[in-house]
């Protein structure tokens, strides 16, 4: 082949693949830009539930202050139950249906661990009228010397109520006041919280629960004696990676079929751009 030719067929070649690589950058600019934005969506939407379930959960909070006095007369703040596992629940002692089962359920729990004196339990009153130092001295003599039946004024239990997010009203009974004024009963939010040796708020158990689940949740702590600062925390990739694996541990369907859904567009588009590009490359040139 003369030079003259050699040199007009390289020329040409590399306008091709010039040409070739400016058509596959105009598939991928040219498509819609509704079709775009679409795909950018769902993909967003999938990362998004998929990241949910992956993102590391809440570090435990610490316990709101306690300062109220219990039925011996003695201020009880949280820092005076450190090193102690501290169960913590809001009732009063004129209930008679949900609250004494509480009471109940907590003092079986404490019967299956191995240490229970480890273990105080802390009852805050929504009741401070009826429930006075004197009333929960007596009330308090069939239980545990470590457990503390907490009151005040009602200013303070109340900042205590706010603090935890127990919602408490009072409600007249049918036919409004009695002569005694004593016989309403208190609407209020049935909340239990476990809280660990550092003063953290490890769980907190809602619903019907069990002794035997209480007794689940509490023995863990028991064996906690490092602070959660001491035993230091994992970088927040492998938390990250710790997290996603739990997650496609407990819902392994549902974490590949997110996975799959994501990967879709990367995989479809290519392909669509790839066979577009080779269509366009087998068109013979004007």
């Amino acid at each position: 082949m003369p030079p003259t030719e050699a040199r007009g067929s390289a020329a040409a070649a590399r306008w091709r693949r010039d040409d070739h690589a400016s058509t596959f950058a105009a598939l991928v600019l040219s498509l819609p830009v509704s079709s775009r934005i679409h795909w950018l969506a769902i993909a967003a939407l999938l990362v998004g539930v998929l990241g949910a379930g992956c993102l590391p959960r809440n570090a435990p909070a610490q316990a709101p202050p306690l300062d109220l006095v219990d039925q011996t007369g003695r201020v009880l703040r949280t820092e005076d139950v450190r090193g102690h596992v501290l169960v913590l629940t809001f009732l009063y002692t004129h209930c008679t249906d949900t609250c004494p089962l509480y009471l109940y359920k907590i003092d079986r729990a404490l019967s299956q661990l191995e240490a229970p004196d480890d273990v105080t339990v802390a009852v805050v009153t929504v009741d401070p009228e009826r429930d006075t130092v004197a009333h929960l001295g007596r009330f308090a003599a069939s239980w545990p010397a470590n457990w503390h039946f907490l009151t005040g004024e009602s200013a303070d239990v109340a900042r205590v109520w706010s603090r935890y997010g127990v919602y408490v009203a009072r409600e007249e009974p049918a036919g409004g006041h009695t002569a005694s004024h004593q016989d309403y009963s208190v609407v209020h939010t049935a909340k239990l919280l476990i809280i660990d040796k550092n003063g953290l708020v490890a769980t907190e158990v809602g619903g019907d629960w069990s002794y035997e689940k209480l007794a689940a949740n509490i023995r863990p702590l028991l064996l906690g004696d490092e602070p959660i600062a001491a035993t230091g925390r994992p970088s927040p990739l492998v938390s990250f990676l710790q997290r996603c694996g739990e997650f496609a541990a407990s819902q392994p369907l549902l974490y590949l079929s997110l996975v799959s859904l994501i990967m879709l567009p990367g995989i479809i588009l290519p392909l669509y751009l790839l066979r577009t590009f080779v269509i366009a490359s087998k068109r013979p040139s004007s």
